[in-house]
């Protein structure tokens, strides 16, 4: 066991690119999750895991960034296995149409769309016109057997124009936890943009950090998640490809997520997105301070772990 190749270590925020960023908590040398053993002696890769804080963008980050290949490419979590995530697909699909207007002809493209459980319900209320893309070979192949069209790639703003090409631009762009997931942020961002249509509607699931603080979600600081988004960073991001947002609303996925509403003509902003920014405010969550007091409290979790431990031992 021990440390292997693979990753980079970034030196510039993966937002705006600053350089001045801090380092908030080291985890060491960790394995990559959904990476369990058959056997004891197995061998174990096992690559460094820390985070930073980006004072400019409020964005938390990992320092290191492995490659997507490794990650993505035969992906072993499959959406449908979960009955919560299948119950809470209509739901999500319900709130689109009502929110994004789109009729029946509508075209709707979801990244990173997995199994395509989350396009299903579209294909249930009559919309024929859905594309999922998702890298992962092998569930892009039980997405299309299901009747659900997924290209099994990468999204990319070069892989978009060819969708472009073949399809025409969506009314709907979907990105439900996958974004915090990207290596090549900037270039995935710059191709929902160029996906969106005029009056389109973008769509953006993720882990809330502010639940990360608060709460001491440490485990949920893991190789795959290279970003850890609040509102405010979130917002930073969609401002740098001339995206607005204008609505959010709470999703219990991942143990407290924000699904975030966007466009490219700027709407009126909806009082539930004014009082989520007014309660991170309040929060400091995007403080420099507030997650260097995160890596204290996770310290001492830390060792107050050990001791109980070595007690029973």
């Amino acid at each position: 066991m021990g440390l292997t190749k693979g990753f980079d270590t970034i030196t510039n925020c993966r937002i705006c690119g600053s350089g001045n960023l801090s380092e908030i908590l080291d985890l060491g040398l960790q394995p990559l999750a959904n990476s369990l053993k058959k056997k004891p002696n197995n061998k174990e890769d096992k690559f460094p895991l820390s985070i930073s804080f980006c004072p400019v963008s409020s964005l938390l980050q990992l320092n290191e960034t492995i490659d997507k290949e490794v990650l993505f490419d035969h992906y072993v979590w499959v959406t449908g296995t979960s009955g919560t995530a299948r119950s809470y697909a209509t739901a999500f699909a319900e709130r689109i149409i009502e929110i994004a207007g789109i009729a029946l002809e509508d075209f709707i493209v979801e990244v990173a769309s997995n199994d395509g459980t989350f396009l299903k319900p579209f294909i249930g209320k009559g919309f024929r016109n859905v594309l999922g893309v998702d890298p992962a070979a092998n569930v892009a192949e039980v997405a299309n057997k299901r009747g659900i069209r997924t290209v099994p790639e990468y999204w990319s703003s070069a892989l978009v124009n060819e969708l472009i090409l073949e399809f025409g631009n969506a009314k709907v762009v979907i990105a439900r936890n996958v974004i915090p997931h990207v290596s090549d942020l900037l270039d995935v961002m710059a191709g929902i943009e160029l996906m969106l249509r005029e009056d389109g509607v973008g769509v953006i699931e993720f882990h809330d950090a502010g639940k990360i603080q608060t709460e001491l979600h440490y485990d949920s600081i893991y190789h795959e998640h290279l970003c850890y988004f609040s509102i405010d960073s979130m917002t930073c991001l969609l401002k740098r490809f001339d995206l607005n947002p204008f609505h959010v609303e709470k999703s219990y996925i991942s143990g407290g997520s924000w699904v975030i509403f966007f466009s490219k003509k700027a709407r009126k902003k909806s009082a539930e997105l004014d009082q989520a920014v007014r309660m991170e405010d309040d929060s400091n969550v995007n403080h420099l301070s507030a997650w260097q007091d995160f890596a204290r409290r996770a310290s001492e979790h830390r060792q107050k772990t050990l001791e109980i431990l070595d007690s029973l031992r």
